[in-house]
């Protein structure tokens, strides 16, 4: 391959030839050429690089959407737990397990508000006052005790009362003939008290031995020293629900007063 310069007079606006094999060409012509190839290798790279950033984008963007979604789902789970504690808690009758539930509640209900504060949603913690555990003003404790002052504060009233009046009765036949007076009730009185009250807590043990005779595994059932998983202590707290235990008593103290007010009518 040879290239020729063709040498001779131009014009202004000519420009100078070669010849290769035997051809002219413009050596201009050339540089175009290379320089247009490489601007469309150019404009495909970046065409391609769009492509990838836009792919990118959409990639980002779904997850961000998934992202979004996992954390909406968590925040629902959230909400329905606390609503599952509270409605518990309204059912519980113990006031420390009340309290626990709904501590509970408001944790979750916690989560789901960051959650959502995170997720950019429009929300407000829920005004849960009304549904807090009122405390009680004393403790147990100090309950039980004053209600033993109580119960012991009217029996020694009672028994004052009793020997006032009869004090005044006695002071009243003073002034009524012999056939007008009254039969006031004395110490003997208090004696049959006490006498029924051992009537009372002689027939329980007589009861439960009886019991234990005839069918002894009721016995063991209601043996208070007796606790196992099949005994009424166990059920009663565990199994029950609210409604069967406030019943189960219910029918327990009646029937508690009932025996009572039939050992009244025994006679020494």
């Amino acid at each position: 391959m040879t290239t020729k310069t063709v040498n001779g007079p131009t014009g202004a606006n000519e420009t100078p030839k070669s010849i290769l094999n035997g051809h002219p060409f413009k050596p201009n012509r050339l540089k175009s050429e290379s320089l247009e190839s490489q601007r469309q290798k150019a404009q495909e790279a970046i065409q391609a690089a769009e492509a990838d950033l836009l792919r990118l984008q959409e990639e980002e963007q779904s997850e961000i959407i998934a992202q979004r979604a996992r954390l909406g789902q968590v925040r629902e789970t959230h909400l329905m737990d606390a609503e599952n504690f509270r409605a518990i808690a309204r059912q519980e009758t113990d006031e420390e397990e009340k309290r626990t539930l709904l501590r509970l509640a408001r944790e979750d209900e916690q989560r789901a508000f960051q959650i959502g504060q995170e997720l950019g949603l429009d929300q407000s913690l829920p005004d849960r006052g009304e549904e807090k555990p009122r405390l009680p003003l004393l403790k147990r404790p100090v309950v039980a005790m004053l209600q033993v002052v109580g119960i012991l504060a009217a029996i020694a009233f009672c028994y004052r009362q009793f020997m006032g009046l009869q004090t005044y009765i006695q002071g009243l036949n003073e002034t009524l003939p012999a056939e007008k007076h009254l039969q006031p009730y004395d110490i003997t009185s208090i004696q049959k008290f006490f006498f029924e009250k051992l009537v009372v807590f002689s027939d329980l043990p007589v009861a439960l031995a009886i019991l234990f005779l005839i069918v002894p595994f009721m016995g063991f059932y209601v043996l208070p020293v007796l606790r196992s998983k099949k005994d009424f202590y166990t059920e009663f707290n565990e199994e029950l629900t609210p409604w069967q235990r406030s019943l189960i008593t219910t029918i327990f103290c009646l029937g508690l007063l009932f025996f009572l007010a039939l050992s009244h009518s025994v006679k020494p």
